[in-house]
């Protein structure tokens, strides 16, 4: 039996900030490249970052283990051709090694990687992928700015199907309603998503820069919540479990990486713009890299953080807060006040379960940041040591 350790890193996540073309939409930290670059410039980033981060990990008591997960986001990392054989020497100079049941995710965009290029990240251990898709309609797509088409998509689902990988499919609500366009028909593109037995289905609310050119045409909260309910109950209906705010999946299949971070686990963090977070015991330390420079700005987390952090990310998911943990430690009249936030969201149909969790529903979910506003105004509820 392996026994877990606190202060043992056993997940990591590298971003690779590398797109064919920027969609109108996107405000993170990105670079546009031509295909058949080498990257050199970004090898040379990660290499290094390398003695930093492992003086950070020194610094915070922290040793590397056996991966249970590593995830490549982006930006696009199926570009990256040079990627298996530059992280087989990179992962062999940190004395790190992927655990059997490793689950290894690569992004991916349509048209952007083939069956070749699939099969040399294979041979590596890639056993997931997560294909941003976004919409399974050419207007929508053009009109979001997006480098592929509906039929990169789906030549790019068939692949995945075809090479039985386990795939998670990005899928995007909330886009803008041009005139002249017919009303968005949500179900019916989900059917044919399906139809390629994705196992997993992140379903994203379009959030824009503060300069989107179209601002205007994005539809009004009451149409975005129609959307995600539509979307969380005709996932459910299938047999989907709706197991955190974004994320949808078929039993069995919940991706273990993104359930590292909602759990508050250590996840360490490589490449520009990469945020990374160190938890050993109640010490907590959250790190992002530079863009610009190979170095990272790091905040450490108090006790109250970290509490409001396991909230927080604790009603994002089917795994809710537990009422007894405050019970235990608050003064009672501040018990009352947040047993009386709480009846409240029961009786306004936002709770899957009020025990002996507290556990939002798909509604409740989409309404979780006023809910947490909410829970601010209950005395001392985020002063527990």
């Amino acid at each position: 039996m392996t026994i877990m350790t606190s202060n043992v890193v056993r997940r990591l996540y590298i971003h690779f900030p590398f797109c064919r073309q920027r969609c109108n939409y996107c405000d993170f930290y990105k670079e546009v490249v031509s295909s058949g670059i080498n990257f050199e410039n970004f090898h040379h980033y990660l290499k290094s970052s390398l003695p930093l981060h492992q003086k950070l990990m020194h610094d915070t008591e922290m040793e590397w283990g056996k991966l249970k997960s590593l995830y490549i986001g982006g930006g696009t990392p199926s570009l990256w051709e040079q990627g298996p054989s530059f992280l087989a020497s990179m992962l062999e100079s940190m004395q790190i090694s992927l655990d059997q049941k490793c689950e290894f995710t690569l992004e991916m965009n349509p048209g952007v990687g083939n069956y070749t290029t699939l099969k040399t990240w294979m041979d590596f251990g890639l056993n997931r992928v997560s294909v941003g898709v976004q919409s399974f309609n050419e207007a929508n797509l053009k009109n979001l700015g997006r480098f592929h088409t509906l039929a990169d998509t789906i030549q790019t689902l068939q692949m995945l199907k075809d090479l039985k990988l386990n795939y998670s499919v990005d899928f995007m609500i909330g886009l803008p309603r041009f005139s002249g366009v017919s009303e968005r028909n949500i179900i019916d593109e989900l059917v044919k998503v399906l139809e390629f037995n994705p196992s997993h289905m992140s379903v994203y609310i379009l959030t824009t820069g503060k300069d989107y050119i179209h601002a205007k045409l994005i539809p009004d909260d009451a149409q975005i919540e129609k959307e995600y309910l539509l979307v969380s109950d005709f996932l459910k209906a299938q047999g989907w479990l709706h197991y955190e705010i974004s994320n949808f999946a078929r039993p069995e299949f919940l991706a273990d990486h993104n359930v590292a971070y909602w759990n508050l686990e250590s996840v360490a963090a490589l490449g520009p713009s990469a945020t990374g977070f160190m938890k050993n015991g109640d010490k907590c330390a959250r790190y992002k890299w530079r863009p610009e420079s190979v170095e990272f700005v790091r905040e450490d987390l108090t006790g109250n953080e970290i509490r409001m952090e396991e909230i927080y990310l604790g009603l994002r998911t089917q795994k809710g807060f537990s009422l007894d943990v405050f019970k235990e430690n608050l003064p009672h009249n501040s018990v009352e006040k947040l047993i009386g936030i709480v009846q409240g969201w029961q009786k306004r149909g936002l709770l899957a379960h009020s025990a002996p969790r507290i556990v939002l529903n798909s509604k409740g979910m989409l309404l979780l940041d006023s809910l947490m506003n909410e829970l601010f105004w209950v005395d001392q509820l985020f002063s527990i040591q």
